[in-house]
């Protein structure tokens, strides 16, 4: 059973393939295989989840794993720019194990709705903070 997985800096890391990975670690029901015949969901085992700097991940990735990976205590999901505040609100804030959160602000990711989170979730750690860092040579 894997309950962690790593997979911070995989550039090509899509939402389809983010589906795939979580109905195989421990996917939602409603999935269906290639022939379109239903799946049968496994248990969720993933506990740690690092996807910081897959670009091309989107909202949809965030949501099929908080459905999918019910037992998710720690997710990275700094560095990735197409996340909406809406994740936050809508997804994130209902991860009921989730402990360790890692955000940046490069995207539509703002302050409030990481306080919006805080004041929901007291006991979570948050990491928010600006991607691509401020560069400092300047």
């Amino acid at each position: 059973m894997i309950e962690e997985l790593h997979l911070g800096g995989c550039m090509q890391l899509t939402d389809d393939a983010i589906v795939e990975l979580t109905f195989a670690l421990g996917g939602s029901a409603s999935s269906s295989g290639g022939d379109g015949t239903p799946r049968e969901a496994k248990p969720a085992t993933l506990r740690v989840l690092d996807l910081q700097n897959c670009a091309l991940l989107t909202d949809k990735s965030v949501e099929c794993v908080r459905h999918s990976c019910t037992h998710l205590s720690s997710f990275n999901l700094f560095g990735i720019p197409n996340l909406s505040a809406k994740v936050v609100d809508q997804n994130l804030s209902k991860m009921s194990r989730l402990r360790h959160l890692a955000l940046s602000d490069g995207g539509a990711i703002t302050a409030a709705a990481v306080r919006r989170l805080c004041a929901k979730r007291p006991m979570l750690n948050v990491h928010f903070d600006s991607y691509p860092p401020d560069d400092e040579s300047a």
